[in-house]
C-alpha cells in the first residue's frame, strides 16, 4: 500500500511539473509569435527556448510508466482530440474565407442559368 502511495505521489509531482512547463510553453509561444522575424537572433533564441521546453515536457511524460491498457486509452483520447482540432481548423479556414468574401465556385445550375441569360441577351439584341 505504501509503495502505491509513493508511486501516486511521484506521478502527481511529475504531472504538476508538466503543467508548469505547459504554461511556460504557452507564454513562450506567444512571445515567439510577437517576435519579429527580421530580428533573427531574437527569433531563433525564442524558438529554441520553446523547443527545449517541449523536449523537457516530453521527457517528463515519458518518465511516467503506464500499463498497456492505459497507454491505449490515452492514445485514443489524443487521436480523437487531434481529429477534432483538425476539423475545427478546417472550419475556421472556411469561415475566414467566407468572411473575406472570397468567391466560391458557383454550382453547375447557376452556370447554366448564366449561360442561358447570356444567350438570351445575344439573341434579343439581334
Amino acid at each position: 500500500m505504501e509503495k502505491l502511495a509513493a508511486k501516486t505521489r511521484e506521478t502527481v509531482r511529475i504531472i504538476d511539473k508538466i503543467e508548469g512547463l505547459y504554461q511556460t510553453g504557452l507564454k513562450q509561444a506567444a512571445q515567439l509569435q510577437s517576435a519579429a522575424r527580421s530580428n533573427k537572433r531574437l527569433y531563433v533564441r525564442d524558438r529554441n527556448r520553446l523547443l527545449r521546453t517541449r523536449v523537457e515536457m516530453s521527457w517528463l511524460v515519458r518518465s511516467i510508466h503506464f500499463n498497456e491498457n492505459e497507454k491505449k486509452r490515452l492514445i485514443e483520447i489524443l487521436r480523437h482530440t487531434v481529429e477534432r482540432v483538425h476539423a475545427l481548423e478546417r472550419e475556421i479556414g472556411r469561415l475566414e474565407r467566407r468572411l473575406r468574401g472570397t468567391p466560391t465556385i458557383p454550382p453547375r445550375s447557376a452556370l447554366g442559368n448564366c449561360a442561358r441569360a447570356a444567350c438570351n441577351r445575344k439573341t434579343s439584341k439581334s
